[in-house]
């Protein structure tokens, strides 16, 4: 149970680190695919970056198949283990399940955890679909 959760909240971690820089990059007028195209050729690389945004997300199709309201789950069981163990040093982790309990508590527990990132579009006022005004 204690590495699911870690697992998935690294991964929740990274989807939503990826969504807020794709974002913002977005506001600067970067089109989502354009950055992802560099993004993927460097360091940043990853399997959400590679597979998740441009297949679910960029996509609109937000069928990953697996639900908002289970990832939130399992990454506040991650943030309370880092509480137990770590204490306050631990501050990532927690501010992560904060994030997908908002975006389920908006989104709904069985929406697909890739619309998680509409959460995000939200709380920025940014869309990966249409350019930045």
């Amino acid at each position: 149970m204690a590495v699911k959760a870690v697992n998935n909240v690294l991964n929740s971690t990274h989807m939503l680190v990826a969504c807020e820089g794709l974002l913002t990059l977005r506001k600067l007028g970067i089109a989502p695919e354009t950055a992802l195209e560099v993004i993927n050729a460097g360091s940043g690389a990853s399997f959400v970056t590679q597979k998740m945004i441009p297949n679910f997300v960029l996509s609109e199709k937000y069928d990953f198949n697996f639900a908002l309201g289970m990832m939130a789950k399992d990454c506040g069981i991650a943030a309370d283990l880092v509480d137990q163990q770590i204490g306050d040093a631990g501050v990532l982790i927690p501010q992560v399940s904060k994030r997908l309990a908002a975006a389920t508590e908006e989104l709904g527990y069985y929406a697909d955890y890739t619309e998680a990132t509409k959460h995000m579009e939200r709380i920025t006022a940014a869309e990966f679909n249409k350019p930045a005004k």
